[in-house]
Formats: structure tokens, sequence, C-alpha cells
């Protein structure tokens, strides 16, 4: 079962690729963007990784905290983090215990998805590595969710292909609502299976 708008949020302590540890609880009174990643050789995660980390400065001005998850080893996020000079926390699962905490789900038809296609020759072009040796479940779907200040899931966002995370348009929306989290932009999207 996939984790439902208005759950509180799992709490969780993981390890960020500097070594930190960042507890979700710890962040109680914060509006956290809680964001599942592939694994770090994943171009569709490289490509949102950065255009996530170019948006940052905007999202932290509204009070959003962005976190992110790879299903890698720490040397492997390392090399995300200095190649796109990510300005917030990233964290190491690389035995998936925050997927399954958060229920996300692997899917041959996402990964085979035409969808993808386009993120892919998008990735190429800005120059994103593309490479044939996965560091981690090559079926793997990402997942976005969009957290209050109280702990509670506004928004539980599930790709329906393996290069597809919320669009930057929900998350805007989300931040700049008064109360970050009105009926309105609530929602649960499911991948297929």
């Amino acid at each position: 079962m996939r984790i439902m708008v208005g759950e509180r949020a799992p709490d969780f302590t993981a390890t960020a690729v500097d070594g930190s540890s960042i507890s979700l609880s710890a962040l109680k009174g914060q509006r956290v963007w809680l964001a599942f990643y592939r694994f770090a050789a994943c171009p569709f995660c490289n490509l949102r990784i950065h255009e996530v980390a170019q948006r940052t400065a905007g999202f932290m001005a509204q009070g959003v905290r962005v976190l992110a998850v790879f299903q890698s080893s720490r040397e492997k996020v390392q090399e995300v983090q200095d190649r796109h000079k990510v300005p917030f926390p990233v964290l190491c699962d690389p035995h998936g215990d925050l997927y399954k905490l958060y229920r996300l789900e692997e899917s041959v038809l996402a990964a085979m998805s035409p969808a993808n296609l386009p993120r892919l020759l998008e990735a190429r072009r800005e120059g994103m590595p593309i490479t044939t040796r996965p560091d981690g479940p090559v079926t793997r779907v990402p997942a976005d969710f969009l957290i209050d200040a109280a702990g509670v899931v506004r928004v539980a966002f599930y790709g329906k292909a393996i290069s597809e995370h919320i669009p930057f348009v929900d998350v805007e929306r989300w931040a700049s609502s008064p109360r970050a989290g009105n009926a309105s932009m609530s929602e649960t999207r499911a991948a297929p299976t």
C-alpha cells in the first residue's frame, strides 16, 4: 500500500553524503520536499537533480527544505553531489530501507515507458552520464513527497515512468500556498505495476 495524502510522513534517520545524520522528525516545523531518485548512475536522475539544484534557492526562500534520496553508495552519491553542486542534503540508502519505508515500487512497464525517451535525449544533450552499468535497480520508479510543517504528507507523487518526478509547477504551487498543503494540491499518483 502506498503512502497516502493525510498520513503522517514516516520518520527516519539517514546519513547524508557529507556524513551528517538527518532525521525527518528534527525538521518538524518546516516544510519538506522529500525526493526519491533511482541510483547515482541514472541519467534521468542526474538530469532531474541538476534541474532541482538550479531551483533550490527559490524553494528555500519559500521555506521549503529539499531532501534527496539515492539508492547508491556514499561514494557514488558524492559524485552526483559534486557534479551538480547540489545545495541540499543528499541521503545515501544503498540497501533501500527508505524506499521500503516510503513504499516505492519497481515496474518493468515504467522502465519500458515511451515517456522515458525524450528525457533520455534531454539528458544526453545536457551531458549527463549515460551508463551501461547501473548501480541500483533499473526498474525502480521515483517518487516525491511534499510534507507540511506538522509532518503530514500533503502530496504523494509516484511516477508512471522511471524518468518521471513531480512537475515543478506542482511543487511551486504547494510552496507558495499559504497553508502549503490545501486540499486542491493533495494527490496520490500511482506507478504502473
